[in-house]
């Protein structure tokens, strides 16, 4: 049994399980306003990280939530060819990434217009779709004035979209330090979970025929486990088996 930092009490199999990462933390924080209890948290939660996984096995997409929005704005920096920020906007509210230019002469550029970019589909729209993973459509009106697909603009833009996501690991892990930083920061955000492992060796059942025990007639550890799963964290969860 773990004291939690709040001053609750969690069994081992929950404690050390689910998001370690943010339970070191808050240990650490913790310990550190004097509680010297933590000590021992902080030993076992160590135990239990999952293990780091190096840069060169991350897959690094454009959009990923692991990548901050200074970084987004670094590398449409650099897709203009630009040394400043100034006028690039990167936001993300709820998820859904935009990509809008306060400078509108970045459109403009030859870098958007020609070499990541299309002339006919300003390149903060192409960008903000690239960010969101969705398709362009570039429309005109014909002589009846209906709104028509334009087919072959639209897969120009969209094959501009594919080699900016294809340039964006390359950008992305080229800069030493920005390389420890998102190293860090996806195994902080996107590895940080721990597989609990319920033990109901712990479990004795009085009065009950089936024991635990290797017997035909006996309980089987995975249904003393999974007994135990129920009283330890999910007394509500339903248990179903192939039969």
């Amino acid at each position: 049994v773990f004291k939690t930092p709040n001053g609750n009490y969690e069994v081992s199999d929950v404690y050390l399980s689910g998001n370690v990462r943010t339970k070191l933390r808050e240990a650490q924080d913790a310990l550190e306003a004097g509680d010297a209890d933590m000590e021992h948290n902080i030993q076992e939660l160590k135990k239990v990280i999952p293990k780091n996984v190096p840069y060169f096995k991350i897959e690094a997409k454009l959009g990923a939530p692991w990548v901050g929005l200074d970084e987004y704005k670094g590398f449409v920096a650099h897709l203009l060819g630009v040394n400043s920020e100034e006028g690039i906007e990167v936001t993300n509210i709820g998820g859904s990434y935009k990509v809008s230019f306060g400078n509108r002469s970045l459109n403009s550029r030859a870098e958007a217009t020609t070499k990541w970019g299309v002339s006919s589909y300003n390149f903060d729209k192409m960008l903000t779709a690239a960010f969101n993973n969705t398709a362009i459509k570039i429309t005109y009106k014909d002589e009846d004035g209906k709104s028509v697909v334009d087919e072959e603009e639209s897969k120009k833009a969209n094959d501009k979209v594919d080699q900016i996501r294809g340039e964006f690991p390359n950008w992305l892990w080229k800069d030493s330090s920005r390389k420890i930083k998102l190293d860090n920061n996806y195994n902080e955000m996107m590895n940080a979970v721990a597989t609990p492992h319920y033990d109901g060796s712990v479990l004795e059942f009085p009065g009950m025929a089936l024991q635990r025990g290797d017997s035909p007639f006996s309980l089987r550890q995975h249904q003393a486990n999974a007994i135990w799963r129920g009283i330890a964290k999910e007394p509500r969860r339903g248990l179903s088996r192939e039969v």
